[in-house]
This record gives C-alpha cells, structure tokens and sequence, in this order.
C-alpha cells in the first residue's frame, strides 16, 4: 500500500519523494501501488481509455480505481485528482527528475548546509570548480533537500550530452516535459511552460556550452519568477544576478577518507585497519580532496593493496604537495587539476592495451551506450567488448545503468582525458569516423521501422542516439546525416528540430538544385509546424537558390500567404504577395526563355517561323518540361483574393495541368481551392466529393515534410465536411488520423480536439470532458497561447459539460474558448453557426425549448449570416435544433420551418432524423420513433437514440 497522510484544511496537498507519494493532511489515507500508478497518469490529463493502454488493463477497471481515488481523496472530478498528482511521478514524467546515484553521498556537511540556504536565497547558484572535484553530487544532494520546498520540486538537466550551444534550450525543455508546440519556436513554449513552475532546475556541466547556457538562463529567470537554477561549471555564467559558490576539495583528514574508505569496501577490500587509517589519509591530501580522483584510487585497492597504493613510485604520489597556506586559490585549482590528471595517467597506465583502446573509443559517445554501439565502433565482437567493459566499470572509469538493456557513460572528466590521448594521433579522427558510421546507421535502422503508430520504445530509441548523432554532425558537417537527423526528428514529433537540419544541411550542400531541395524540405517541416512565416521565407530563399525552378518556390509562398494566413504569424501585406507571384511570372518566363535558347531553341524557331507569338513559343516550353511550373503558377494564381483567377474555371485548369504533371501534393493544393469554391457557395455535397477526391490522390504517400501540411489539412477539413453532414464515424475517423500524424506525436491535443467535436454531437459527453482536461492540460503547458482554430472544440467541451449539468465547468470552458479566440471574441456572440448551435442543444436537453430558439433567431435557410465557410459546417445541426425548438415551444408555423429545415439539412441523416422526429411530433405521431431510434443507432449517434426513446414516453 502507498501511504497517505490526510486533510489539512480542507485542502489536501501532494508532493513526492522518489518514487513515494502522500498526500499531506491530518487523517491517513492508503493507497494501493495501482491506484497510485493511475492518480499520477491522471496528472498528464490522459483518458481512461490512454490510461488503460498504458497499465494494460481494462477501462472498466481504470474506471473503478478513479472512482477510489476521489472517494478517498475526497476531491470532486478528475480535475482535483490531476492537481493532487505528484510531480514526477507518472506518463509524463516516467524518468526520476533528479538522478538516483548508485553511491551514497559522504560528507561534505558544511558545504551541503550552506548550499541549501544558497538555493534558498537566491535564484540563481553557479557551483564552480575543476573537473572531478565533486560539484555535481555536492548540487544533486542539495537539490533533493531543498525540492520538497517547491511544488515542482527540482528537476535535473544534464548538459554532457549537449554539444552544440544552440540545443540547450532543448535540453531544457526536454528536461522537463515540454515537447515542440506547433506554432511557436522550443524556446517559447519553454518559457510558456514554465511561467508559473515554481522548482529548482539543476543545469549540469555548462563550461562546454556556456553561451548557450548563458542565454537560455537569463530568458528563464527573467520571464519565469518563480524557477531558480542551480548550475554547475568549471566557470561561472558570468550573469550579474548570480551567486558564484566554489567548491573546495574534501577535507583530508575527514570527508576525504570518509569517501575512499566507502569506495575502496564497495570495490571489495576490507574497511582500513587502525594502522592502514593514516595510508589513506596520506593518500587523499596527495589527491588534495578530488573526489574523483579518490575513487579512482580506492577501486584500485582490492588489486594491488593500501600498501602499493602507498609506494612513491607511483605518479599521483609523486606529483608534489605543498601546504594550503602557501598556495592562492588559483595555485590551489592548478595543483588539483595536475593532481586528478596524475591519477587518471595512473589508472591509464594500470589497464592493458585493450581496455586503453575501449576506454579511448568509448569517449566518441555524447550520451550513454550499450555494449554493441561500442562494439561497433571497435570492431570487436560484443563478447569481448562486454569483458572489457566489465572491468573498465571496475575501476570507475565507467559507470552502468542497469535495465532491460545495461548502458555506460563515461564521467565528463575522463572523457576528456580519453579524447586528448585518441586525438594526440590519428587515432581520434578514426574513431569518430567509426562513430558516424554507427550514429547513421543506427538512425537510418529506426527511420526505416518509423510509423505513426510507433511505439513509445522508438521514440526512446530514436531519442538515446540523437544525441550522439548531433554530435557527429557537429565536426562532421555531413549533409546526409543531417537529413538523416531530420528525417527521423520529423517521425520523432519533433518538426522544428527537422526543419533546423534541412535548413543546415542546405547551407553545407554546394549544389544549387540541391540546396533549394532542402530548403523546401524545411519550408515543409514549418508549414507542420504551423510556423507560416518560416515557411514561406525559406521558399523566397529557396526561390534564389537555383535558376531552375525558382518560379515554383516563389508560388508555394504565395500560396501559403493567401490560403493560410492563419498560420503566418504575421499580417500578410497583400501588396507584397502580389509582387511575390508578380516575380513567379517573371521568373517563370525567364526559365522559359532559357529553355528556348537551349534544348528547345529548334522547336520554338520552328514556331516562331510559323508565326506563333511570344504565349505560343511559351506554350512550347510548357510541352517541353515546363508543366511543373505552369502548374505551381495557376494553382498559387487561384488563391489570390479577388482576382479573375478565383474562379471555378480556373481552377479546373490549375487541376487539369498539376494532374498532367502527375504531383499529388500539387493536386490537393488544388483540391483545396476546389473545397473553398464549393463552400463559398454552400454546397457541402460538391464540396464532400472534392474532398474524397483528394484523399484519394494523396492515399499511398509517405507522411514526411513535404507531403504532411497536406495530409493535416485534408485530415483537417474531412473531419469538419464529413461532421456536416452527419457522418459521425468518418469524421470520428479522420480527427484520429490527425491525432496519429507522426509530427504532432507530442501533441495529441490537436486531433482530440477534433474528436470533441464528433463526440459532443454523438453524446459521448464523458469522453468529451476527459479529452477536454487533455487539451486544457496541452495548452496551459504550452503557455495558453490564442489558437482560434480551437476555439470551436472548447466551446463543444463547454456544452457537453452543460449537457451534464455541471454549471461551474461548462463557465470554465466558456472562458477558456474566450482565451482561445483572442481577438475574435465577437464568435461568441454570433447569431449563426457553432455557438448558437450548441447552446439549443444544451437548452432542448434541459427542456427550455423557448431559450433555444432565443439563440436560433437567424432562418437556417436566411441568406443573412451564412456566407462564413465555418458558419456553413454547423448548419444542418442549427437547422435540426431550429426544426425541434419551433416545435416544442409551439410556434404558429412550426409546420413549414419543419419543412424549410428539412430541406437545409437534407445531406445529413442525423439531422434529417431529427426534422422527422420534430414532425412527428407535431402531428402527434410517435409509432415511428422505434425506427428513428434504429437509425440513431446506425448513425453512431447515441444521444439522439436516448432522446428520442425519452421523447416518445412523452
């Protein structure tokens, strides 16, 4: 059982400890290991449903320990249980937040005394010092005392893996739980995430990265007030609000032979007897108190004895000691580096010339590794590997991290050393060839096996070799690996790392067409990204890139501008676009003109002979291999707002040439116009074809850059179409393939929130409030940012809660819609649409029929209000309500607006269903209900089902 302790208050709290959790209050409260498995998974706002996938048991029995848990906790909804959650424990945050060391922490009480009330004090403590001295242990002791002050506690962010200064941030964020948002850079939505986090973040081992560190710090405490940082550097920040606390070496006589007597019984020797106590403490002032190097030493006891130990031959003896009231600090630091160098030589020295060379090949690797990854980059055989391994972990020149695969890291001081000796020859330029090799070939193996449906052991995969592959890249600046990187980061749910190694690995390519191609890649990654505005600056760049094909970047940038301005991030200045798709021509006819004078140059003299004009010798090129271009032309022409072009006929142009071309994407850019043109004139009938029509010709692409803006969007909008008109198991599904896009891994918010809407109209409410706590969880992680596309889905959040009568949460979603729409609150009070729809069929639920016609003053089928694409998506359900209210609150013409609805709500069968029950009962027939009600059934529409069985007991 996993204890509890009670109410204080009337308010429990929790906090965790490890792996521990209680909640502080007066009375005790127990809770079994299971019930404490699902109170910290409810913290990350998943489901039943997720939470059952993930313990593996039934919903039915997750069900059963939530209802415990708020009869235990005395709490009211989900809601309080996720606040009641410990931090660092659960889905989210699987990992321990600060690392469990294999060894006790000794001694040091003084300096662990002072440096709590340093963190305490201040928000930002640098522990300085040389490599090896113990700043590390002495700041993760620290951060365990003083965690359970914070509701965030602390949290542990290890920098050795980090190699380029631009990737802190990232390791910042991944540190603690905040993946890549859509729409806003990882920086962002770090400090978005962490706003209001009131914790002690450990940031270890910055002087490789200090830039980075530098900048990522000072934006962290500047916008965030309540998160303070406990670093770790050889030197400090250099930031004038940091407090700079320097860590001395263990005493000799005290902490010092504490730590070796400690370390020399765990390596197997025999505790010092009292002629052996003044061997090691002459030992340790000769190590002047480097803990490492002390533990260095003492493994090497059980071997060779405190005697040869002892004897001056050997170096770390030898390497001289003068008192301390003779030496400066900076004299002091010197002789301790030269005294960990010396006894690092020595335990070098001590191994044979293989487990020197693994120890060498070894310190290729930025992060932890198995013994198989440096098999490989030895060329040994696993077996003989594993031996060598065993016995470099012996001495303490690795450590192990036990689990379903063993992993070894190197301390950051040793790998320095391993380094230097590798890098004196050639030795080091083999080994990291070695390791590239390795790092792409692990990577290219994963991305092979990628799928949406990956599993959560591919993403910890992908993510235990990323950053060795960084590291590669950074001296190897192959433009492979970097798309290798990207590729895999962009399967990973990581866009925006992907759309940074396109965009690098375009600068390294020397090849014009091949930089532009992966500039596009980038601009790709992006639009994924909903980052507009990077997208289309790519494209422009994209466009200078090469003299050929430049005409079609520059029309994918006005494409975008003009058919997604939502995603820009900045005002379109139409203006400029014009000038854009202006030059697109210009270019266009330029690379005609190229293509005349050069392959083509025959044909079009033969033309221009037969007196064709300047249009017809372009005609020409077209016919010769310039359809490509044509095609991105007319499609980027038929987005632009108010032109001749936007037109039905030019668009069946625009998709007759990208189809001669044979581009899938290129054919649903189109089809997306085609969609917009069919809802512009409100026929959802032409406009669900079109959207058939789409899928099917981008069904078989791979989901990568280029094509996944248009698989989201056609997810996107088929969802919306097939919810129109009242297919709830179609709309149901294309908002689960948004869920399941490889590149929102991270943000299943995006799909639930479609998934809402299908349920709120079906009567899932329960489901509608548990994926609600989900996409509230999401999105106040991600900083509350505005996102009106979301709007919708909170608003339908806010209704089912209506529906369940729960008053207080259906207000709490009511604002949250109103922070979500920003600078378009006006939605909320439109007279047509989605708004007014869903408040009639929370006003019908609750029998107040004359309310919901209050909402629904404006005729489904009035010209007035309806132009809005969006407005039309809502239609048929507003016409059913209309159909129903008028009927149930008696208006004088019920019978022909029962009529008129019919005719608005004809494409969807729900609707139709609802507009016949509604007759029915006005005439006072209800023998037809059961069938009605089968048909609900058929539907998927359980609510209406319900409804109408109610409906028909009168």
């Amino acid at each position: 059982m996993v204890p509890l302790s009670g109410r204080a208050g009337g308010r429990a709290s929790v906090c965790a400890t490890d792996t521990r959790v209680s909640v502080v209050h007066t009375g005790a409260v127990e809770l079994t290991a299971r019930e404490a498995e699902v109170l910290a998974l409810l913290r990350d706002r998943l489901t039943n449903a997720e939470i059952a996938g993930q313990l593996y048991v039934s919903v039915r029995t997750v069900e059963s320990h939530v209802s415990a848990l708020l009869r235990k906790l005395g709490v009211a909804d989900r809601r309080a249980l996720a606040r009641l959650a410990p931090v660092g424990v659960g889905s989210g945050a699987a990992r321990p937040s600060l690392p469990q060391p294999l060894t006790p922490f000794v001694g040091r009480v003084r300096e662990l005394s002072s440096l709590t009330a340093a963190v305490r004090a201040n928000r930002l403590v640098t522990l300085t010092g040389p490599g090896g001295v113990g700043k590390t242990r002495l700041a993760v002791a620290a951060a365990q005392q003083v965690a359970g002050s914070y509701p965030a506690g602390a949290t542990f962010v290890d920098l050795v893996r980090v190699v380029d200064p631009s990737m802190v941030v990232a390791a910042v964020a991944d540190a603690v739980g905040v993946p890549e948002r859509a729409g806003v850079n990882r920086e962002q939505a770090l400090l978005a995430a962490l706003a209001t986090h009131d914790g002690v973040l450990v940031v270890d081992n910055c002087e490789h990265v200090v830039d980075g560190v530098r900048s990522c710090v000072e934006r962290l405490l500047t916008a965030c007030p309540s998160v303070r940082v406990l670093a770790t550097s050889r030197l400090r920040l250099m930031l004038p609000f940091e407090t700079v606390f320097p860590v001395p070496g263990l005493s000799f006589d005290g902490d010092a032979t504490e730590l070796f007597t400690a370390r020399m019984v765990a390596a197997g020797a025999s505790s010092p007897v009292d002629g052996e106590r003044a061997t090691v403490a002459a030992v340790c002032r000769a190590l002047d108190g480097m803990a490492l190097a002390i533990e260095l030493a003492a493994a090497r006891v059980p071997a060779i004895g405190l005697d040869g130990l002892a004897g001056a031959h050997l170096p770390l003896l030898s390497s001289g000691h003068r008192s301390s009231e003779h030496r400066s600090s900076g004299q002091r630091s010197d002789h301790r580096h030269r005294s960990l160098r010396a006894t690092i030589d020595w335990s070098y020295e001590l191994l044979d010339e293989e487990e020197r060379f693994a120890l060498r090949a070894a310190a290729v690797f930025a992060s932890r590794f198995d013994v198989s990854s440096l098999s490989v980059v030895m060329g040994r055989s696993r077996a003989e590997t594993l031996g060598i391994v065993g016995r470099l972990v012996d001495w303490n020149l690795l450590t192990a991290r036990p689990g379903p695969v063993t992993t070894y890291r190197m301390l950051e001081t040793i790998r320095q050393y391993a380094t230097s000796v590798a890098e004196a020859g050639e030795e080091g330029a083999w080994l990291r060839g070695r390791h590239l090799e390795w790092a792409s070939s692990r990577l290219s193996s994963l991305f092979s096996s990628a799928s949406s449906s990956a599993s959560e052991e591919w993403c910890a995969a992908v993510d235990s070799v990323l950053d060795d592959a960084r590291a590669a890249l950074r001296w190897a600046e192959s433009v492979p690996l970097a798309v290798l990187i990207a590729d895999v980061s962009y399967q990973r749910g990581r866009p925006g790392e992907a759309q940074e190694r396109y965009t690098q690995a375009a600068g390294w390519a020397s090849d014009p067409a091949e930089r532009r191609r992966l500039l596009r890649w980038a601009a790709g990654a992006a639009a994924s990204r909903n980052v507009g505005a990077d997208a289309v600056d790519l494209l422009l760049r994209a466009g200078l890139e090469s003299s050929e094909g430049g005409a079609e970047d520059l029309a994918l940038a006005v494409m975008y501008q003009y058919r997604c301005p939502g995603i820009i991030g900045r005002p379109v200045d139409v203006d400029e676009v014009e000038e854009q798709r202006a030059r697109a021509h210009r270019v266009s006819a330029g690379e005609a003109q190229a293509e005349l004078v050069g392959a083509g140059e025959a044909r079009a003299e033969a033309a221009r002979a037969q007196g064709a004009g300047a249009g017809e010798a372009h005609a020409e090129l077209v016919g010769a291999g310039g359809a490509r271009v044509a095609a991105a032309l007319a499609m980027a022409d038929g987005w632009a707002p108010g032109s001749a072009a936007r037109s039905r006929e030019h668009t069946d142009t625009a998709m007759r040439l990208a189809r001669e071309v044979g581009d899938p994407v290129l054919q649903s850019m189109v089809y997306d116009q085609l969609i917009a043109l069919e809802m512009a004139e409100a026929d959802l009938g032409a406009a669900l074809d079109a959207v058939r029509a789409r899928s099917a010709a981008m069904d078989g692409l791979p989901i990568d850059a280029l094509t996944g803006f248009e698989f989201f969007d056609g997810f996107h909008m088929a969802s919306h179409l097939f919810l129109a008109v009242g297919d709830l198991p179609e709309a149901r599904r294309c908002a689960d393939a948004v869920t399941a896009l490889p590149f929102y891994r991270e943000e299943r918010h995006i799909g639930l929130a479609r998934r809402v809407e299908v349920d709120t109209l079906a009567g899932n409410f329960h489901t509608v409030a548990e994926y609600g706590d989900r996409i509230e969880h999401d999105w106040t992680r991600a900083g509350r940012p505005v996102a009106s596309n979301l709007g919708v889905s909170a608003y339908c959040v806010a209704a089912a809660h209506g529906m369940r009568g729960d008053l207080a949460a259906q207000e709490h979603w009511t604002e949250i819609t109103r922070a979500l729409l920003g600078a378009y609150p006006r939605h909320l009070v439109q007279r047509v649409g989605w708004v007014p729809a869903l408040d009639a069929l929370v006003a019908l639920h609750h029998g107040d029929p004359e309310a919901a016609l209050a909402r629904l003053e404006v005729a489904p089928d009035a010209v007035e209000g309806w132009s809005d694409p969006n407005m039309i998506l809502w239609r048929t359900w507003y016409a059913a309500s209309w159909a129903e209210a008028s009927v149930l609150a008696g208006v004088p013409d019920a019978a022909s607006r029962v009529a008129r609805a019919a005719e608005v709500a004809r494409l969807n069968p729900i609707a139709s269903a609802v507009i016949e029950r509604a007759r029915a009962l006005l005439e006072g027939d209800v023998s037809g209900f059961a069938e009605l009600a089968r048909r609900f059934a058929e539907a998927s529409c359980p609510y209406q089902r319900d409804r109408t069985e109610l409906l028909a007991r009168g």
